[in-house]
């Protein structure tokens, strides 16, 4: 009843977007909960500049698969042909609602399955969320100068976790230049987020250590604890 629920808190609120929360679980024929997505707490409605904050802080996903949309929204825009398509132009998409609702009840279903195109090891395609997260930076810097910050930081916390996914990958070596270059990054570009901040100094100071961390981690956790974690660690991030 998702989709239900979601046009009844268009209609009840007025709101050009309505948003739900998410469980995941592992592929099967029965669904094991493993956690929660883009859980609010509350009811909350949103303006324009709150629900693109909210946006580049991913408290509401950048995927399009647990939001309705009133259909003035999508007069214009359209999905483009890429790998992540859902990036290039959801910011865009929640630019457009002057009011989103955001609800507490979980009724979207994530399945984690080993071996899809998001969970198969890191590869060069992913680098187009470089430039989605550039181009996004650029939009919202042009015409949303108040919250800047957090499109900025999204830029860096993207470029950490394909450094993240070469390393869980095992492919530092084949792909050493993408690495340096994710490195270089970080460095050059400070985050306004304090824990971000602080994570990404740790990187460039300690990156043997941060990189066996990262291996040390991954090994003694099981794949449901490891995504937990990796929840965790996005709402610690979430919440500044």
């Amino acid at each position: 009843d998702m989709y239900e629920f979601l046009y009844n808190g268009i209609k009840n609120y007025n709101a050009d977007i309505a948003v739900c929360g998410a469980i995941y679980g592992p592929y099967g024929r029965k669904l094991i909960k493993y956690g929660s997505m883009f859980k609010s707490e509350r009811i909350e409605t949103l303006d324009t500049l709150q629900t693109l904050q909210f946006h580049c802080s991913e408290k509401l996903g950048f995927a399009p698969w647990n939001k309705l949309y009133a259909r003035k929204i999508w007069d214009k825009l359209r999905f483009p042909i890429c790998f992540r398509e859902d990036e290039a132009v959801m910011y865009k998409v929640m630019s457009l609602s002057s009011k989103t609702v955001v609800l507490p009840d979980e009724k979207y279903v994530y399945i984690l399955r080993k071996g899809s195109s998001e969970r198969s090891g890191f590869s060069e395609k992913y680098l187009i969320s470089n430039k989605t997260t550039d181009e996004m930076y650029d939009y919202i810097k042009h015409n949303y100068p108040k919250i800047e910050k957090y499109a900025w930081d999204m830029r860096i916390n993207i470029r950490i976790r394909q450094i993240n996914d070469i390393i869980l990958s095992g492919c530092e070596k084949k792909n050493n230049d993408i690495l340096n270059d994710m490195l270089d990054f970080v460095k050059n570009n400070k985050a306004y987020s304090e824990p971000l901040r602080q994570k990404s100094e740790f990187i460039i100071n300690y990156p043997k250590k941060y990189f066996k961390y990262v291996k040390r981690m991954s090994r003694k956790m099981n794949f449901r604890n490891y995504i937990k974690k990796v929840t965790a660690e996005l709402n610690l991030y979430n919440a500044v």
